[in-house]
């Protein structure tokens, strides 16, 4: 059980690292700069072979630093690091995730103490900031890294075009967020500042390969936990420097999960079974190669505020197309 509002839950922060470099060190610095109770928190850097100066940030910044193994897979590192947390509330940050207020860990944590049903917390937006690089700001505008799952309906975060709630899930607006229900029908919840209550997350933590953050929470899902909060705030993903190295990354990161280890996985983007998401999933397709439709939400985010930025969303959705294509068939040709 988690302790009355004038008694704050102890945190585990958990941060899943490899060669983070400056985004870990201001990652670190605005944790730092919380008004939470410092002897409340402990900050657990899963690392895997960084050859930078990620420990010595860690040591700056009072974080544990260890070995988190799996240098290639920071899904299981993520097990690892929730296996070595010993507090009431797991925070999920990645290096590129930094804080965008000092209240920010009350605000997060309050409604996990204010409501026994809700499990989870996240942040309904990610941070616009008007003097961030170009695909920044539009990942914030749109809410997403990956127009797939925006698409198939299934993005995790609110456009700055939408009004109250529009994702998925039945939501209740209680004023500073919203109590949203779900069933086994998730939007991509679980990281990028999201925050678990750790005796339920350990219900379906089984082993480091089983382990990816989608999963964990449709499990948890099926076994009756349906409540998860998102604060009316936001957090920053500084997601990456040029549109060269998303690609490169989104083509890592789903030949890894999408495609190496498609059987092991319970939740699915993608789901090949769902007559919805293939009809959705063509329909993505229609939208980019025509580029009428990106176009379209382009020009509807950009009425509501004025930004270039959401004329990236075409050029994104071709990038992606061609990242999920070019995965899919290097893995039809192995087989």
């Amino acid at each position: 059980m988690l302790k009355t509002i004038s008694k704050l839950p102890t945190l585990s922060i958990l941060i899943i690292n490899k060669n983070g470099g400056q985004k870990l060190k201001r990652c670190l610095l605005e944790i730092g700069r919380q008004d939470y109770p410092k002897e409340l928190i402990e900050i657990l850097i899963a690392d895997g072979d960084s050859t930078d100066k990620s420990s010595e940030y860690a040591k700056k910044y009072g974080a544990k630093f260890f070995d988190g193994g799996y240098p290639d897979n920071q899904e299981a590192r993520r097990f690892v690091a929730a296996k070595k947390a010993r507090n009431e509330i797991i925070v999920w940050l990645d290096t590129d995730n930094y804080l965008t207020s000092k209240d920010w860990l009350r605000q997060m944590v309050k409604p996990l103490i204010q409501d026994k049903e809700i499990f989870a917390s996240e942040t309904w937006h990610y941070a616009y900031q008007k003097h961030d690089r170009a695909f920044n700001r539009y990942c914030a505008l749109f809410g997403i890294n990956d127009p797939v799952a925006f698409y198939l309906g299934k993005a995790d975060r609110a456009t700055y075009y939408q009004k109250n709630w529009q994702l998925k899930g039945k939501a209740e607006d209680k004023g500073n967020y919203f109590k949203v229900e779900f069933s086994e029908d998730l939007p991509t919840v679980g990281c990028n500042g999201f925050l678990i209550k750790r005796d339920i997350l350990s219900q379906v933590l089984t082993t480091p390969e089983n382990y990816f953050h989608i999963d964990v929470i449709y499990d948890l899902v099926k076994l009756g936990y349906k409540n998860i909060a998102f604060v009316k705030n936001d957090i920053i993903h500084d997601t990456s420097d040029q549109l060269s190295n998303l690609v490169k990354k989104r083509i890592s990161y789903f030949s890894q999960h999408g495609v190496k280890q498609e059987s092991e996985r319970r939740y699915k983007v993608f789901d090949p079974t769902s007559r919805q998401d293939k009809i959705k999933l063509i329909l993505f397709i229609i939208y980019t190669v025509t580029i009428i439709r990106p176009l379209f939400d382009s020009a509807r985010g950009f009425a509501r505020k004025a930004d270039f930025a959401w004329f990236l969303h075409p050029i994104v959705c071709l990038l992606f197309l061609y990242s999920y294509g070019v995965v899919i068939l290097k893995s039809k040709q192995k087989t």
